[in-house]
């Protein structure tokens, strides 16, 4: 049976979770070759402020060069279809 996005209708947080592993690992692969690393939130508590979070960091400086910090929720998360759009589109 394929895996179907999950929905939290936390309050403040509006999240829809991609579980799709083979889309993960895809994007993955994508960063590296572009010499950066991707991040996914390890929280999961889909309560949670940080839940289905993902961001992008620079290999060499580990600056994070795209999506939230840890920690820091004042902006928008990104999701799944974002690190998708800005590691094909740049």
């Amino acid at each position: 049976m394929p895996s179907t996005p999950q929905r939290t209708d936390a309050p403040m947080a509006r999240t829809v979770v991609d579980t799709d592993p083979a889309r993960t690992l895809r994007l993955r692969r994508m960063a590296e070759r572009q010499g950066l690393k991707f991040h996914k939130s390890r929280t999961r508590d889909p309560h949670a402020l940080d839940y289905g979070k993902y961001w992008l960091t620079d290999v060499r400086t580990t600056f994070v060069v795209f999506g939230e910090l840890p920690g820091d929720w004042r902006g928008t998360a990104a999701t799944l279809d974002d690190i998708e759009r800005y590691l094909t589109e740049g």
